[in-house]
């Protein structure tokens, strides 16, 4: 039997039934719906997407989100797959009778590779008369040759039913059902659904003896953290739409109806899992999805009178269901060998980070580093113009970026993965200076690692601080990117051009701001009213007086004005490019903008619409205006004054159109030259490894080729004294280890010791009160004694004092 490889769960989008359950989580999200939607591809389209050339042997569950077994297309597809060679499990309720008298009828070995999950809907099947329906379909498909299972949802309402439905399955099917856990889809925790705590829920429904249930118990709430190989060896599927995700709310990563000759796109999870917990890790974590989690297998938790004739898991589907997906997808040797969890992580980190940004070792890459992770429109259509100006430039590579948010994360393994043809371009903007240290931080940590490839700065205004601070951060940045060969820097602005030939020894050009490639204007778009787009952060400069008094200016001129801002609070990267179309159509829309934002300046030319800027703390939007003031209707003041004369001169002059050929011919000259330069290697980047460099760094296989060349020869003993270093640091750490144990050990000692002598004290001070009390007892017994001595000398006392006085009687 062939390896299953991959594990796919297949989703049929049809969301009705034949049932009514309470605890269905199709009904709790109110998405109940009265259509059957079919599977609209044909078997051989399906044949095709699913083939085993281009999946492997896989492991697929066909469920629906109502009933799956309604539709017509639903057989014809498992029958396709099963032909294909693949494993098949389908989940019912057991009810169609009509579907499981065609199932019967296939060819055993097609049944070998068929599971069957039985929904036992127990109130349900008594309500509608229905119970010898489902027992007979179930007994059926037990007595074909295909494997199955029986399955109990546990709910409030069926507890005081638990005997009878033990007895149905025991009578019926020789064992009682397996039993899940039912979930609330309504919580955002993914929450029992059960007015019983858990722990008393478990007690309640222990009695069925099901290892899916001690499993599921095992893991609910427990948030996964691990690395997780969802979106590489397993995935969600619509098999509607041919959409397939790495797992449930993990990201889509493309149609596996479409480019069937290419093999799904690999981009696992890791440790990024978006649910709350892994509510059906009984089939994703038993499968080993997660390596160095122990599992039951999941064959374990479906079947039932192990060893048996009346097995409930046939041979074949009892094996697939029994296979461990991290031993079919790494060599055996290989993964047993020392340290295979860290060995395992890192593959799966590098092998990730080649499949998230698309890189291929025939193919040209292009890195926008540092792109925003924020809302801020200006920044955002930044990278937009970079990414369409150099895909235009580079029609053959593949030009994508690494956002702030992912750099951090995976800018080692770019570094390990990089090829010397591949190109990283600093994203251009605002912000080389002391005042955004997070940018320059990425700057500063790309143009350290990356010593063999051409770095390009798109256009970027300079500007540090003139304190210590500024001076310090400044010469730093000096110290770091004077010592790359392959930089080259764009300045935005002349003083910026000026900061950086006065500071920086590399290759330096000016360029204006790179959205002033993209060209927005709309001649059919009407135009109405104001809009006034002012900064409210630390680069404002403006003052309150003047913002009254250019809103009372613009009401006594204009039926509308409207507010806006560059800065957006909806952000998302996979919206980012709505929200700026958005926001130039507000700029298409207006007839004036006032904006002390530089690209609200900007987005002003681009659009052909008139505009009044007030510069801004470090001057950055004077220094652009500089250049556009010859070239369009944009006005620079300082004050309320220039403001009204600008207007003067403005009023009326709205242009609807927009050249950016000129923009795009200085860039593209700039590239030539850039371009064309051969880049010069430098020896000392350790970060430059290749692939096979990087395997056997960790220990995974020896190097397949030999070292005979000089160049391969230094990068080994680079390498090698690299190690050396390592190794030594660990001989320090263990020796640092080995004296800290010892010392502990001496402590642990000295503590017994004086544990001890507490002790011996303590029993001292026992035998001392023990003493004490003796000593009391005698002297209460002594006190006694006295009292009783002076009580016997009083009555003597009176004794002699009575004879006395008789004796004087007598002498009387």
């Amino acid at each position: 039997m062939e390896n299953v490889v991959k594990y796919i769960e297949c989703y049929i989008e049809t969301e009705t039934c034949n049932l009514k359950c309470h605890y269905c989580y199709i009904a709790l999200l109110k998405k109940f719906k009265n259509q059957i939607i079919e599977i609209e591809k044909t078997p051989e389209e399906i044949k095709k997407s699913f083939s085993k050339k281009r999946l492997g042997t896989c492991l697929i569950n066909i469920c629906a989100g109502g009933e799956t077994l309604l539709g017509e297309s639903v057989l014809p597809t498992v029958r396709t797959l099963l032909e294909e060679g693949h494993f098949v499990t389908l989940v019912t309720n057991g009810t169609m009778t009509k579907r499981f008298d065609e199932i019967i009828t296939w060819d055993k070995v097609l049944l070998s590779h068929l599971f069957i999950k039985f929904s036992f809907h127990y109130l349900e099947m008594i309500r509608l008369n229905m119970m010898d329906s489902f027992i007979g379909n179930v007994k059926k498909i037990a007595q074909s040759g295909c494997s199955y299972t029986v399955e109990v949802t546990p709910n409030d309402e069926l507890i005081p039913h638990i005997d009878e439905v033990k007895k149905v399955c025991v009578d019926n099917f020789g064992a009682p059902c397996h039993v899940t856990i039912a979930r609330d889809d309504r919580t955002g925790g993914i929450e029992l659904l059960s007015e019983h705590s858990m722990p008393e829920f478990y007690d309640i429904w222990s009695t069925f003896d099901s290892k899916l249930l001690d499993f599921k118990y095992s893991i609910f709430k427990k948030k996964r953290t691990e690395f997780c190989h969802a979106g590489m060896w397993s995935y969600w599927v619509d098999l509607n739409t041919g959409e397939y995700k790495q797992c449930y709310t993990g990201d889509t990563l493309g149609n596996i109806y479409e480019n069937c000759d290419e093999k799904l796109v690999e981009c696992p999870v890791g440790t990024k899992c978006g649910l709350a917990h892994c509510y059906n890790g009984h089939a994703f974590l038993t499968l080993g999805d997660i390596p160095g989690v122990d599992t039951v297998t999941y064959a374990e938790t479906r079947n039932r009178l192990e060893g048996t004739d009346n097995e409930w898991l046939r041979p074949e589907m009892k094996a697939a269901m029994s296979c461990k997906l991290y031993e079919t997808n790494y060599d055996g040797e290989v993964f047993t060998s020392y340290n295979k969890e860290r060995k395992v992580a890192y593959l799966d980190y590098y092998h990730a980070i080649k499949n998230k940004y698309h890189m291929e070792d025939d193919k040209q890459n292009v890195f926008i580093i540092g792109t925003p992770n924020h809302g801020n429109m200006g920044d955002q259509a930044i990278w937009y113009a970079a990414q369409k100006l150099l895909k235009n430039y580079f029609p053959a590579a593949n030009v994508v970026d690494v956002d702030m948010s992912d750099f951090e994360t995976d800018i080692e393994g770019i570094a390990h993965l990089i090829q010397e043809q591949d190109i990283l371009i600093l994203q251009g903007g605002g912000n080389f200076g002391n005042y955004y240290m997070d940018d320059e931080m990425i700057r500063r940590s790309v143009i350290s690692q990356f010593r063999n490839n051409r770095i390009i700065m798109f256009p970027q205004t300079v500007y540090f601080s003139e304190d210590a601070e500024g001076k310090e951060e400044l010469e730093r940045s000096v110290c770091i990117y004077n010592k790359n060969k392959n930089l080259v820097l764009i300045a935005r602005d002349e003083e910026s051009f000026k900061i950086l030939k006065e500071n920086f020894i590399n290759e330096i050009y000016m360029l204006p701001d790179v959205v002033l490639s993209l060209n927005a204007a709309d001649v059919k778009k009407k135009r109405k009213g104001a809009l006034i787009c002012l900064r409210s952060d630390k680069e404002s400069v403006m003052n309150q007086q003047d913002v009254e008094n250019v809103e009372s200016f613009l009401k006594e001129r204009f039926s509308e004005i409207k507010y806006t801002d560059t800065q957006m609070d909806d952000y998302c990267k996979e919206n980012r490019e709505q929200l700026l179309k958005q926001k130039i159509e507000e700029f298409q829309s207006a007839e004036l903008v006032i904006t002390d934002r530089l690209h609200g300046m900007i987005f002003s030319v681009i659009t052909g619409t008139p505009c009044i800027a007030f510069d801004n703390f470090n001057a950055k939007v004077k220094n652009v205006y500089l250049y556009l003031k010859d070239n369009c209707n944009v006005k620079l003041v300082c004050d309320f004054k220039k403001f009204t004369e600008a207007y003067e001169q403005l009023c009326g002059k709205i242009s609807n159109s927009y050249d950016e050929k000129y923009i795009i011919q200085q860039f593209t000259e700039i590239l030539d030259k850039v371009c064309l330069k051969t880049v010069e290697n430098d020896t000392k980047d350790i970060y430059q490894k290749s692939i096979d460099e990087m395997l056997g760094y960790w220990g995974l296989r020896h190097y397949q080729k030999v070292l005979d060349s000089e160049e391969l020869r230094k990068s080994k003993q680079s390498f090698e004294q690299h190690v050396s270093f390592l190794e030594e640091n660990l001989q320090i750490n263990k020796d640092w280890n080995e004296n800290l144990q010892k010392q502990n050990e001496e402590r642990m000692k000295e503590l017994e010791e004086y544990k001890n002598w507490v002790e011996n004290l303590q029993k001292q001070n026992e035998e001392r009160m023990k003493d004490t009390e003796v000593y009391k007892d005698w002297v209460n017994n002594l006190q006694k004694q006295i009292e009783e001595r002076v009580k016997e000398l009083e009555e003597y006392k009176d004794w002699v004092n009575n004879l006395q006085k008789q004796i004087e009687d007598m002498k009387g």
